[in-house]
């Protein structure tokens, strides 16, 4: 009796001091934990719940929007690309926008240009509005990503060795999912190596555990869709129409710098490639209609025998003023899936010429060909 009475004192007064603690702390929501005095009796007490770990604070959770408005964003996105970019940098490098992780205000992306060693940084703002480049993935200028999920894929290739890394970007802190690497074979006689964060597999295991990944699922990053930085006439205004609207704006504003593009263009005829013979529309079966909007987004619509053609809401990613006369000025896009890039030139008496080039296979006379257009609606 003795023993389980000092017992049952000692855990009463253990009990006593734990509850004067808890009163004491901060108030926080609470969790009850049983806690045993003896073989029949039972009390129950509520202990205060520990301090998030700073990194909670920063979860998939985080919402921009309830710190910064996307004009505030796209302001400090501006003024984060004019101090990183040296003047080198800048002559070559693209940026646009991106939902890569969970809140409503997007990404900035940047590219230095689009060589080997070159990847696309992901830039994000935190609540104190520092912006953060969070990593640089891929390679010329191109990764990928799964909107709003975080994921990201970084491929990169050199002297026969393939990395494809995975990363997820939880909230503001990004995290190494899983990477894969092959290195071929130096010798004839050698045979290829597979591995699995830094473990060796088989080829099968290898193909099983990368389409595991669902690489279907991501979008991708293109150095050749981004906008020119150096030609941009106003990085916040672009940025900023960019991220209301959703859709990617050109990157110069028409009506203030290149108003003689406006208007809707008839083709009259098409030369197979420079220099070659012209041949008129009509001879060739060739209709087609180039229209430049306000906005800076341009359509082709072109009909060649019984094939059609239909590229829309082109931005105007990047503009030249390197040509000699009469082509001063020429304006650079490309379509959605990136098979045809247009270079357009005006040659002067309401004319117009069309640079194409095209990877999709519509037309029957080799890569490049020009067409030849009047201005016919301004």
């Amino acid at each position: 009796m003795k023993n389980r009475f000092i017992k049952r004192t000692a855990v009463i007064l253990l009990l006593l001091t734990m509850l004067l603690l808890s009163a004491c702390a901060k108030k926080k929501p609470a969790v009850s934990e049983s806690i045993s005095v003896s073989d029949t009796t039972e009390v129950s007490v509520s202990l205060p719940e520990p301090e998030p770990e700073p990194e909670t604070l920063q979860a998939a959770d985080f919402e921009l929007a309830d710190y910064f408005t996307k004009e505030e964003v796209m302001q400090k996105y501006t003024d984060y690309l004019a101090t990183v970019l040296s003047e080198e940098d800048a002559g070559t490098a693209r940026y646009t926008l991106a939902y890569v992780n969970s809140d409503s205000i997007p990404e900035l992306i940047y590219m230095e240009g689009n060589f080997r060693s070159a990847g696309a940084h992901v830039c994000i703002c935190d609540a104190d509005g520092k912006i953060s480049d969070i990593g640089e993935f891929g390679e010329y200028g191109n990764m990928a990503y799964v909107e709003k999920t975080g994921k990201i894929i970084s491929f990169y290739m050199n002297q026969g060795v393939y990395f494809t890394d995975f990363y997820v970007l939880n909230g503001l802190s990004l995290i190494a999912d899983t990477y894969f690497e092959i290195d071929e074979a130096v010798l004839d006689s050698e045979s290829d190596h597979y591995y699995v964060d830094g473990d060796e597999v088989s080829a099968d295991e290898y193909r099983k555990r990368l389409n595991a990944m669902d690489q279907n699922a991501y979008s991708a990053i293109n150095f050749d869709k981004a906008l020119s930085y150096k030609d941009t006439d106003d990085v916040f205004r672009v940025l900023n129409e960019f991220a209301l609207t959703d859709v990617c704006p050109s990157m110069i504003s028409l009506t203030e710098n290149c108003p003689q593009f406006i208007g809707e263009w008839t083709v009259m005829g098409m030369t197979a490639s420079k220099g070659a013979s012209y041949t008129d529309a009509v001879d060739l079966d060739l209709t087609g209609i180039l229209t430049v909007s306000d906005s800076g987004h341009v359509s082709f619509k072109l009909t060649y025998g019984e094939k059609e053609l239909v590229d829309d809401g082109m931005p105007v990613t990047y503009k030249g003023n390197d040509g000699e006369a009469p082509f001063f000025t020429s304006l650079g896009f490309s379509n959605d899936d990136l098979t045809r890039d247009y270079v357009i030139y005006l040659t002067g008496e309401g004319r117009l010429e069309v640079c194409l080039t095209d990877f999709s296979g519509f037309l029957e006379d080799g890569y490049v060909c020009y067409f030849y257009l009047v201005k016919t609606v301004v």
